[in-house]
C-alpha cells in the first residue's frame, strides 16, 4: 500500500501540469532514496528505524546486485539530465551536483571488480 502511495505521489503531479525543475528535483530526491533503500534494506533500519524493507537481507557483493545497482546509479544520472541546473536554487543546485557526484562515484567504484 505504501509503494502504490508513494508512486501516486509521483504520479499524480505530472498529471495535474508540467512540474518545475525545483519540484522535479525534489521528486527524484525522494524517489532516489526509497530506490536506494530497496536497493540496500538495512539501511533503513539505521535511517528510519523498523520499517517494511526489515526482513529482507541483500548479498551486495553479489553479480547481480552489483548490476542493479549500476542500473540504478545510471537512472539517477538519466533523470538528473531532464532537470535543467539552471532553473535550480543555489541550494539545488548544490543538491543536483550531490546526486550526480554521487551515482557517478558509485559507477566507478562498480566497475572495479569484486573478487
Amino acid at each position: 500500500m505504501k509503494r502504490i502511495l508513494l508512486l501516486l505521489a509521483f504520479i499524480a503531479p505530472s498529471l495535474c501540469g508540467a512540474q518545475t525543475a525545483s519540484e522535479r528535483l525534489e521528486r527524484l530526491a525522494a524517489e532516489q532514496t526509497e530506490r536506494l533503500l530497496d536497493l540496500f534494506p538495512v539501511s533503513e533500519i539505521f535511517s528510519r528505524g523498523a520499517g517494511p524493507r526489515q526482513d529482507r537481507v541483500e548479498l551486495s557483493l553479489s553479480d547481480e546486485h552489483r548490476e542493479r545497482q549500476r542500473a540504478f546509479q545510471r537512472w539517477v544520472l538519466k533523470e538528473l539530465e531532464g532537470i535543467p541546473r539552471s532553473e535550480l536554487g543555489p541550494s539545488e543546485k548544490l543538491t543536483h551536483e550531490l546526486l550526480a557526484w554521487r551515482a557517478g562515484t558509485s559507477l566507478d567504484w562498480l566497475s572495479t571488480p569484486f573478487y
